[in-house]
Parts: C-alpha cells; structure tokens; sequence
C-alpha cells in the first residue's frame, strides 16, 4: 500500500508544481480576467435559479430526450 501512495501521489506532486509555476507566470492574466469569470458564471448561475424555479428544465429534458436517438437514450440508462 505504501508502494502504491507513493507511485500514485508522484504524478499528482508532479502535476501540483508544474501547475503552480505555470499560475504564477499568469498571474496578472488571472487576476484581471477573474472579474469577468466571476460576473459570467454569477449570471450562468442566475439563470440555472431561473430555469429550475420557473419548470424550464423538465421542458428541456423532455424535448431533448424527444429528439436525441433511442439508442443513446438505452445507453445512458443501461448501466
């Protein structure tokens, strides 16, 4: 099992620090573009509230389960 944490922790390690050097670089792209993400996901985020609040998602469900083919339909359920 040790053996095992240390050969599955390594790439994560790995993946952990390569990805911090990379942020920092970016750093200030982050930090300016961070206003926007926030302000668009807020809205997607209002307008999933929206949709839920007024039964929009069972309309949607229905239609797209009208129209996506039988066979992927069974697929999702299947397992």
């Amino acid at each position: 099992m040790f053996l095992f944490g240390i050969g599955a922790a390594t790439p994560i390690l790995g993946l952990a620090y390569g990805a911090r050097s990379l942020l920092t670089e970016r750093r200030a792209y982050l930090l300016k573009s961070a206003h926007w993400g926030k302000l668009v996901f807020g809205l997607i985020v209002i307008a999933i509230g929206l949709f839920t609040l007024f039964g929009l998602d069972k309309m949607t469900e229905a239609w797209v389960l009208d129209i996506l083919p039988d066979w992927l339909t069974e697929l999702s359920v299947e397992f």
